[in-house]
């Protein structure tokens, strides 16, 4: 889900998260910069990546 202030959360179930978007046709091909964060209560998980898009 987007919300207002232009972040975009997943619903965490078990272990798991699944999280589908649609790369909107703007993007030009390229490498992109990701980051997850996962907070519950004080623990804060951070993970960083590439997306490609071709």
């Amino acid at each position: 889900m987007k919300t207002a202030d232009g972040k975009l959360y997943a619903k965490v179930e078990g272990n798991q998260v699944t999280f589908t978007y649609t790369v909107p046709k703007t993007y030009k091909a390229g490498e992109y910069d990701i980051r997850a964060v996962y907070t519950a209560g004080a623990t804060k998980l951070e993970t960083e990546g590439k997306l490609s898009v071709e």
